[in-house]
């Protein structure tokens, strides 16, 4: 029988020194080998051949030994792979043939291991394993210095080195030996990893003890232990905790031991991608103007970009048809050109992975720019009559689209049914807004509010906000109040238009039908004068009587702020909301039905109270600022192009689930009504994957060693006011993946935050760098506890 020592690890680890000693013991190595170098002045002991044959399938493949590519399960069967294993069959006949034990010794072994299998066993040979360890900062060090890499990078390759090569190896007669242990008392470990092995060492270590000692000097070791930078600091634990799991397989190869390693190293590599540098994804949005009235693309987009940059690694950059009062704000976040009537110079666009154009109107430069071989991703924020105004199909770029955008399913019908674009180019992706800076604005505009316009202080008020337009129905105001003063000829109610008209024509003409039908002193079109989010919060019920609108901004401020929203149905996205008790949808356009809908609200303050806690409720989960910014990076995450955006770290491409994957119900959970603070609460859940698709957990993705495509149940605290705490949330591993139709019981202990309080705790599954459910429709559980001080 003929044994090959298969040495593995990361570069840098002691590979180097156990293969030169394997050397020095009377084991062949093969020839010619790598010759020494400044770094390893030694000798690398590493089959010049080999090392070749591996590089040339590492490029071929996508990679390098400093960047990996993804390596899919059965790659080896790759017409490269194939091509890689003649090679090797012929390399290792010529080195070794005969011969009854030999070594190799190559890091990119770790990697690569499948390869061989196929070809050792085609020989007549058993591989035997030695792994070789060390401390993962002193590796991340010495590839600093010698190859110029970042600690980050360097930490990822280890990470990714030792999960492979341990989980290739599983199976094998194996042994791992420390770094550290080698050069400490290299005769014992040497008799160690033979007695392990099952090897008689053709020249026994004594026998070899001069040539042994002089070789394993202790100037062998640099960088012993150096500290982690201090913006790294947070790595130390996890990664400590990675390198005593895998050591520790010295001393115990089982089961229970491999789990330790497996759940450390997602330990780790959770650590490492939270705070390594992200590469910068950089994206040219298109905007029509730079105007800053509310819900305009400007006003939408800089909050937005600012999120983006600060959380997402994305680089932004603007491109205006015409400027306007943000264009300072946009300069502040990117580079800025206006165009005018110019025409879009490419060079603006160089080193631009994905272009996104903020309207459904910027067709022309959306043409323009995809010309210029940029992807490009258009949101539409029109329907039917406004995109017919723009030249429909023309006008929202669909020729020329990488993907339309649409922000409500009542606009992807209008694209596809209307317009003609395939079903199949259309992305719904919700609207989102920030609650925050909302509840800000509101407590701060409606102090002294209603004394201000006049209005007693306990008269029912109904507030309608947007431009005062014919779209949005300001003129549908008038006759609504009409009705309600039909249904209570006593009635008080007041109503408030927030939000400039076209012009003071139309202004005029809104007031004129007020006054003539007797209703002067009821109606009141504030203009942009007073505080939108001052009136939105101190409205009894919000009217969105608009003819035609995406989704209305009026319909998620008043929903976020906890008012009841009267809509009409069929008119956009109100629909959407609105409904299982939500909301109130009249007819369109039947402003007998709108005006009863709202006379029931005022009446009932209980159902006005349970109407807008629904809402907001909806709203809060899944209209937030922090799920738009995470859909919009999704986005452009997805659809970007450029061998850049590749992340160094974990190089496994992520592979996203379809749509319907993310369906789930909760069947049953089991929490407790109240907890100390700062503890780990334990629960069990049961839920149910209602979707075609099975759900991968982290033992399923190992091999690709990222964990990016990995479900998990993610968790957050929010307090009664809808605030979240800081350093909240967290990751818990489902326990097996899950097939389709299946249900899985989860344990889990959850730690609660660290003040006292009425919290709510929100509950949801996330497939890692992808989406989480509730993003892609999937239901959230959400469950009121009480934190309770000790």
């Amino acid at each position: 029988m003929t044994v090959a020592l298969l040495v593995l690890g990361m570069h840098r680890s002691g590979s180097s020194a156990l293969a030169g000693a394997l050397e020095l013991l009377g084991v062949p190595l093969g020839g010619p080998l790598m010759p020494p170098a400044r770094d390893n002045e030694r000798g690398f002991f590493e089959l010049a051949g080999m090392v070749a044959l591996h590089d040339e399938l590492l490029e071929a493949l996508g990679g390098s030994w400093s960047h990996p590519p993804a390596l899919e399960p059965g790659f080896e069967t790759s017409p490269a792979g194939v091509k890689a294993q003649e090679k090797l069959e012929a390399l290792l006949t010529g080195n070794f043939g005969g011969k009854p034990l030999w070594a190799v010794k190559d890091p990119r072994l770790s990697l690569l291991l499948p390869l061989w299998r196929p070809v050792l066993a085609k020989l007549g040979v058993e591989p035997r394993v030695i792994f070789c360890t060390r401390d993962p900062w002193e590796v991340a060090r010495s590839l600093e210095v010698r190859n110029g890499l970042p600690a980050f990078e360097a930490l990822g390759l280890w990470l990714g080195h030792s999960a492979d090569g341990e989980l290739a190896s599983r199976g094998d007669r194996r042994v791992f030996t420390a770094f550290e242990t080698l050069l400490a008392d290299p005769l014992r470990e040497l008799y160690r990893i033979g007695a392990a092995l099952g090897i008689a060492w053709p020249k026994s270590p004594h026998a070899a003890r001069a040539d042994l000692e002089a070789f394993l000097s202790k100037d062998l070791r640099h960088w012993n232990k150096p500290r982690p930078p201090r913006e790294a600091s947070i790595l130390d634990a996890p990664f400590a905790k990675a390198e005593a799991a895998l050591v520790a397989l010295s001393a115990s190869d089982d089961e229970a031991a491999r789990q330790r390693l497996t759940a450390a190293v997602s330990e780790a590599l959770d650590a490492l991608v939270a705070v390594a540098p992200k590469p910068k994804t950089h994206v040219a949005f298109l905007l029509p103007s730079a105007a800053d009235s509310p819900g305009s693309p400007a006003a939408r987009l800089v909050p937005l970009a600012a999120w983006l940059a600060e959380n997402a690694a994305i680089a932004p950059r603007f491109v205006l048809r015409e400027g306007g009062p943000l264009e300072p704000s946009l300069r502040r976040l990117g580079d800025t050109v206006v165009l005018g009537a110019s025409s879009l110079d490419p060079s603006f666009l160089s080193g631009a992975h994905l272009a996104w154009a903020t309207t459904g109107t910027l067709g022309p430069l959306v043409t323009e720019v995809a010309a210029a071989g940029l992807p490009v991703l258009v949101e539409v924020r029109e329907l039917d009559y406004e995109l017919g105004l723009h030249g429909g199909t023309a006008a929202i770029g669909a020729e020329s689209a990488r993907r339309i955008l649409a922000v409500s399913e009542a606009v992807r019908g209008s694209l596809f049914v209307t317009f003609g674009v395939p079903e199949e180019k259309i992305d719904v992706l919700l609207p989102g807004l920030d609650i925050g800076a909302l509840e800000s604005a509101a407590n701060a505009g409606g102090r002294g509010l209603r004394e201000s316009l006049g209005i007693p202080k306990d008269a029912p008020l109904v507030v309608a906000a947007g431009p005062a337009t014919w779209e949005q129905g300001a003129d549908l105001l008038v006759l609504v109040a009409l009705r309600l003063r039909a249904l209570s000829p006593r009635d008080e109610t007041r109503f408030v238009w927030a939000g400039a008209a076209p012009g003071p024509v139309e202004t005029v003409r809104l007031e004129h039908d007020a006054a003539r039908a007797g209703l002067g002193g009821r109606i009141r079109f504030a203009g942009d004068a007073v505080s939108r989010a001052g009136l939105l919060g101190a409205a009894d019920v919000v009217l969105v009587p608009a003819r035609e609108d995406a989704f209305p901004d009026a319909l998620l401020e008043g929903a976020a702020l906890g008012k009841p929203v009267v809509s009409f149905d069929g008119a956009g996205g109100a629909g959407e909301l609105l409904v299982d008790g939500r909301g109130f949808l009249a007819p369109y356009l039947d402003v007998n039905s709108m005006a009863g809908a709202v006379f029931r609200l005022l009446r009932d303050p209980a159902l006005r109270k349970e109407t807008g806690r629904l809402a907001e409720a909806t709203v809060r989960a899944r209209h937030n600022h922090v799920c738009l910014g995470e859909r919009v990076s999704a986005s452009i995450s997805k659809y970007a192009l450029g061998e850049g955006l590749r992340p160094k770290v974990d190089t496994a491409p992520a592979a996203p689930l379809p749509d319907e994957a993310f369906r789930l119900t909760w069947l049953s959970w089991d929490l407790p009504f109240g907890a100390p603070p700062a503890r780990a609460v334990p629960v069990s859940l049961t839920l149910r994957n209602d979707g075609p698709h099975r759900w991968p957990d982290l033992a399923a993705t190992l091999p690709d060693r990222s964990g990016r495509n990995a479900v998990r149940l993610g968790y957050r605290w929010k307090r009664a006011d809808g605030s979240v705490p800081e350093d909240n949330g967290a990751r818990v591993e489902l326990p097996a993946a899950v097939a389709p139709g299946a249900s899985l019981k989860l344990e889990a202990g959850l730690v609660t935050p660290t003040e006292p309080g009425e919290y709510v705790l929100e509950l949801d599954l996330v497939q890692e760098f992808v989406s989480w459910f509730s993003a892609r429709g999937g239901a959230t559980l959400e469950v009121p506890m009480t934190i309770e001080a000790e």
